[in-house]
């Protein structure tokens, strides 16, 4: 693919509508416009969702209508935006990388510039492969003219057909296609396309599909083949008509669709998953607009998903408690990349005011600046209350103190129990009767918390402060789990106590471990991505510059890893990188860090190790992968790996000579005719 700027693919006029806009208008749109896909923008042209025709064939399949759907119900969120000054070979390898079927193009403003699919990629590739094949017209004819077509053909990563126009007999095929659907090549060329077609399965389908290539110049459609064990593959079909000495042919590139559903439908699990969470999820973008936001958040706030969508949250819910320079410390917090936990008073869409705890997280793409904010919210109006009724009335508190569902604590001096209410009852397991008089010690998960940190919590409370922290307690089970902390000096009927306020908060840390976790590994092979690798990476380097401990990095690659995609389909490309993955795996320590970097490129850390011990560790490893062939539905794969080694100097300027030494003596491994280590030494 040649190298332009994004913005020479982009489609023209792309069809766009407000969030609030019918599903009904939104269908109608993208037939009048014969348009795959529709954008959600804000007033200001930024897009804030995306509904394709895949959207809408999912819609058709779970029963639903347009009636009463409007486009902030079913668009996709949050929307993968990039530059339009972005290289067209970066974009289409995001868009294989990642399964995505189209790239939403902004400015430098965040504006939208315009849409590119997969179709005008594909476009571009046949374009180009049609200008070729029309120069080699006039040169070359008969056999050597169809020996020149297939090897075009054949360096192409989907499935080509080209048949008779009117027979719809197959005249050609390349080895892709054969793959997919599980023939040999002879046994194609012996079929029609009807024969190999679910949704054009007879002459009059033929027909009607012929005509639409002929007035649209191009169809691009979405389509079931039937393989030869009798499955159904879909994919999606490019075709156009084309004519060879006066005679004309259906050429259709097939795309198959299987692995992008499968990754649309682990999404749609997570967001389901996120969707059910008992606390307000919101996601923004860097403006910051909300973009994605779950059930609880409207529950909580009042305002519906489709009049959220798009608006800055200050807009939705800023009550005016909080002055600017609060904000102002909380944006600086998380534009520096820091998780910002607090208390405000927020206000709901009816007006009323509600007190809430929020944590945001800052998300960064690989490394870069932050892009997007997830805020957990949660409603702690009823806490607050407690908190005021103890210091304010000592006399009707104990109905309130027992309606409330957190556990509440009335503690003396020295941390021991003088009250419970029923939420802490709740929350252990244990009798109001069996709390008092014991200490917190007693019901505290062993090795969990530290006990000096705990009586300087009392200490400082008993001065007059205030503390929250985070507690490790054991249910009369046995079950140990996490729980926030409050802690507050009150009044117990003319007694000065601690009053301390706890919430169960295994669910929150659940979600909070599984958002690092999706954020630092790679989806494919379970190991560290990219970004948590090289985060690991500074840190190894700060420590081997505190203590002068040797350490050395590898960098590994995949010998001839393309041809194994070209001959046996990416599926098997993944089984082999999954294998190799987990050779590499089993013969680290449990110091060393293993990493995909992308593609069929690795790397691994060794800590305390020198320049040769990482050497003989990397020709080791080598030789272990060339022996151990994957085992895939395509047969035994053998593959080998070429090795850069370079250990870290006493005084490194950064990560990126590192790096860059590394991937130099990778180089080299493969120049001197791979299988093989390379060591690059530290300068």
């Amino acid at each position: 693919m040649t190298a332009h700027p994004l913005s020479a693919l982009l489609s023209a006029n792309p069809v766009s509508v407000p969030v609030a806009a019918s599903l009904a208008e939104v269908l109608a749109l993208m037939a009048a416009g014969h348009s795959s896909c529709v954008l959600a923008l804000d007033s200001e042209r930024r897009p804030s969702g995306i509904f394709t025709e895949q959207d809408a064939v999912r819609l058709m399949a779970e029963g639903k209508t347009s009636a009463g759907l409007h486009m902030g119900d079913v668009m996709r969120q949050p929307i993968f935006a990039v530059p339009a000054d972005l290289d067209t070979r970066a974009a289409y390898r995001l868009m294989a990388d990642h399964g995505y079927r189209h790239l939403v193009v902004v400015d430098s403003e965040g504006r939208l510039a315009g849409v590119v699919s997969e179709g005008d990629f594909l476009r571009e590739t046949i374009q180009r492969q049609r200008q070729a094949m029309e120069r080699a017209q006039g040169q070359v004819r008969g056999l050597r003219q169809r020996l020149q077509n297939f090897s075009l053909m054949e360096q192409v990563s989907d499935a080509i057909f080209v048949a008779d126009a009117e027979s719809t007999a197959i005249v050609e095929v390349n080895a892709q296609a054969c793959r997919s659907l599980g023939y040999a090549r002879e046994e194609l060329l012996a079929l029609k396309m009807l024969d190999v077609s679910t949704s054009i399965s007879d002459f009059a389908a033929w027909k009607t599909f012929r005509a639409a290539i002929r007035a649209q110049g191009q169809l691009l459609i979405e389509i079931c083949q039937r393989r030869r064990d009798g499955g159904v593959l879909p994919v999606q079909i490019n075709a156009r008509l084309t004519e060879v000495e006066g005679h004309e042919y259906v050429v259709t590139v097939a795309r198959d669709l299987s692995r992008i559903r499968e990754q649309d439908a682990q999404l749609r699990l997570q967001a389901h998953a996120l969707n059910a969470a008992a606390n307000a999820i919101v996601i923004t973008d860097r403006v910051p607009r909300i973009v994605w936001a779950n059930a609880a958040f409207s529950a909580l706030t009042g305002y519906p998903l489709a009049e959220a969508l798009g608006r800055k949250p200050a807009e939705l819910v800023n009550s005016g408690k909080q002055d600017a320079s609060f904000y102002q410390r909380m944006w600086n917090s998380i534009l520096a990349g820091e998780v910002w936990h607090g208390e405000l008073i927020s206000k709901r869409r009816d007006g009323s005011l509600y007190d809430e705890e929020l944590t945001i997280t800052p998300v960064s793409a690989e490394g870069r600046e932050v892009t997007h904010f997830i805020a957990i919210k949660q409603d702690v109006s009823a806490r607050k209350a407690v908190e005021a009724a103890l210091r304010e009335s000592e006399e009707s508190w104990r109905g309130l103190f027992n309606s409330i569902t957190e556990a509440i604590f009335i503690q003396d001096g020295e941390g021991r129990f003088l009250d419970v209410n029923h939420g802490t009852e709740q929350m252990y397991g244990y009798s109001r009767e069996e709390f008092i008089g014991q200490s917190p010690e007693a019901i505290a998960a062993p090795g969990k918390n530290g006990q000096e940190q705990l009586a300087d919590h009392f200490r400082a409370v008993l001065a007059g402060g205030t503390r929250k922290f985070e507690f490790w307690g054991r249910r009369k089970n046995g079950e140990v789990f996490p729980k926030d902390v409050w802690l507050n000096r009150g009044s117990y009927f003319g007694r000065e106590v601690i009053i301390a306020v706890a919430r169960d908060i295994t669910q929150r840390k659940a979600l909070e471990d599984e958002l690092r976790h999706l954020a630092a590994t790679d989806p494919l092979t379970g190991l560290a991505n990219r970004r948590h690798f090289l985060e690991q990476m500074a840190l190894a380097l700060a420590r081997q510059q505190r203590h002068d401990t040797p350490t050395a990095l590898l960098m590994l690659d995949l010998d001839w890893f393309k041809r194994i995609n070209d001959q046996h389909g990416h599926a098997i490309g993944d089984e082999v990188l999954k294998h190799v993955a987990g050779i590499m795996a089993a013969s680290l320590r449990r110091i060393d860090l293993l990493g995909r970097l992308g593609g069929e490129e690795f790397a691994i850390l060794l800590p305390d190790t020198e320049a040769r011990g990482a050497h003989e560790f990397a020709e080791r490893l080598r030789q272990r992968i060339a022996i151990e062939p994957a085992q895939t539905p395509a047969g035994a794969i053998p593959m080998t790996v070429s090795i850069g080694v370079t250990p870290f100097a006493p005084r490194e300027s950064g990560l990126d000579a590192i790096l860059a030494r590394a991937d130099r003596a990778l180089y080299h491994a493969k120049a001197n005719g791979r299988n093989r280590v390379d060591l690059e030494p530290a300068p």
